[in-house]
């Protein structure tokens, strides 16, 4: 039953953190909306202003997982006492959460990109 209840409380987390996560760097990456029309109005393809928007979410966030990667890490070594049944700094749960995160700031960073790109770039420099 306690194995159920920190699987419970782990993908709870897991969503949280997926969300914020989301939240965030989908904002990034609609903030640059004008960069990628103003790109695009300049001649760059839509292809490539949505790539170097959408990189640019991804860039920001990998740096983030992998801080925070580093972090609980090093936590996990100070707290370890406090964690019963399960081990602090498992490397296949830590590539799991990276993993997912990792997906989910490709999808917050592209998903908004794409849209902004498929839209005519005077409407997006009149927007903004």
């Amino acid at each position: 039953m306690d194995g159920l209840l920190s699987f419970v409380v782990a993908g709870f987390a897991l969503l949280l953190a997926a969300i914020g996560l989301y939240g965030i760097v989908a904002h990034e990456v609609q903030e640059r909306r004008s960069e990628l029309g103003l790109r695009m109005a300049l001649g760059a393809t839509p292809r490539s202003a949505i790539r170097t928007t959408g990189m640019s979410g991804v860039k920001l966030s990998l740096f983030g997982l992998i801080l925070g990667a580093g972090l609980s890490i090093l936590i996990a070594r100070v707290l370890t006492h406090l964690v019963w049944g399960v081990t602090p700094y498992d490397p296949a749960t830590l590539a799991g959460l990276l993993g997912t995160l990792s997906l989910f700031t490709g999808v917050a960073s592209f998903v908004p990109a794409v849209q902004a790109g498929r839209m005519d770039p005077a409407e997006i420099l009149i927007e903004g």
